[in-house]
């Protein structure tokens, strides 16, 4: 019996040192697959929690820039009318692009006093914060508006409806 206990003493002892062989070479593989000075155990396994970590972050960014851009545009084109006492009308250009919460506005239309503030002042009562604009004149009666913006969280109509709502202001 004593034989028996013996041999399954040495059985074990041998099993335990496998066992301890396989985790020092795991240690090692992981400690060159992963950015880490130090190489004792505890300190690999930080580093390897760490250098997880900072993978599921960067695949989380990856994804959110693979995912496809929802896109809208809308347009009202400059076109003339005539009414009924046979005076032209000119209507605006204004065409408007959304991205997910960027919105790309462009107007193109005839300079008048007061005009980009009646513009800017639309713009906000529908939710949308104002990045930059920029105006240029363009020949001696034209201007020609861009603005970008951010939609804020109330915002809740479409590029089409954007362009409709200035194009009444204007």
């Amino acid at each position: 019996m004593a034989l028996n206990s013996s041999l399954l003493s040495q059985y074990h002892a041998i099993a335990e040192r496998r066992r301890r062989d396989k985790l020092s070479q795991r240690f090692i593989a992981l400690a060159k697959v992963i950015p880490c000075f130090e190489k004792d155990k505890r300190s690999v396994l930080e580093e390897a929690i760490k250098y997880v970590k900072q993978l599921q972050e960067r695949v989380k960014d990856l994804e959110e820039k693979a995912k496809p851009q929802n896109v809208e545009s809308a347009m009202l084109v400059k076109r003339k009318h005539k009414n009924k006492e046979t005076v032209d009308l000119q209507f605006p250009e204004i065409e408007a692009k959304v991205s997910n919460k960027d919105v790309l506005l462009r107007i193109y239309c005839k300079n008048q006093h007061g005009l980009l503030e009646t513009i800017l002042n639309e713009m906000e009562k529908v939710n949308l914060s104002i990045n930059g604009t920029s105006f240029l004149s363009f020949g001696n009666h034209d201007m020609d508006i861009t603005t970008i913006a951010k939609m804020n969280e109330n915002f809740g109509i479409t590029a089409k409806e954007l362009v409709q709502k200035l194009r009444m202001v204007l």
